[in-house]
């Protein structure tokens, strides 16, 4: 499942690009989404190629994808071996989210030949510029906090203290700062970011 991390950004840069290859309407309006899927794509799928590599995972998957196998197993009850079922439903799911959902409002958008924005237009255009902002924020806040968390590793010096490590949880005490702030009001950020990137199109 953490291909599909990589996978969906670069679906975006890749629709960014067919935008700004195929677009008809006005240029403007053309370049300015198409730099809105680049940016917002590019930046995730460049992390996710750097963060990933060598594209190995000890455990089997990213840690999110463990727990949704183990709730899959556990609290719903459901077959181990039906869970590859499942995951090519959600990799299915977001593939038609990037090719159709997405890409559908984008080309409509990129073939209006009108040579100025509409008002909601702008209102979009501004809350993008927003949630970019506010993705990168958390994100770069949840960095610190991992290199907070192998600093803090590193001065352990008990088992308890290493032991109370393991269940440090960004946005809780002693990780509620402003240092962390937009995890202390949202549990992921981030993909409130990523949310509100897509409320405009």
């Amino acid at each position: 499942m953490a291909y599909v991390d990589i996978g969906w950004p670069v679906g975006l840069v890749v629709l960014g690009v067919n935008c700004l290859l195929h677009g008809t309407g006005w240029y403007v309006r053309k370049y300015v989404l198409s730099i809105c899927l680049l940016f917002h794509g590019g930046r995730m799928a460049l992390g996710a190629l750097v963060m990933f590599y060598p594209y190995t995972f000890k455990n089997g998957d990213l840690s999110r994808y463990q727990y949704a196998k183990m709730r899959w197993v556990n609290v719903h009850k459901l077959s181990e071996k039906a869970w590859f079922l499942k995951q090519q439903h959600d990799t299915l799911s977001q593939c038609f989210a990037n090719c159709f959902v997405l890409a559908a409002p984008f080309f409509v958008a990129i073939s209006d030949p009108t040579p100025s924005f509409h008002p909601v237009e702008i209102f979009g255009i501004g809350l993008w510029i927003v949630s970019y902002i506010f993705e990168n924020t958390a994100d770069i806040q949840k960095n610190l906090f991992v290199q907070d968390c192998i600093a803090k590793g590193k001065r352990a010096s008990t088992p308890e203290e290493k032991a109370e490590l393991k269940k440090a949880c960004l946005g809780v005490a002693p990780f509620n700062t402003s240092r962390y702030y937009l995890w202390t009001i949202s549990r992921h950020p981030n993909y409130l970011g990523i949310l509100l990137f897509f409320i405009p199109f």
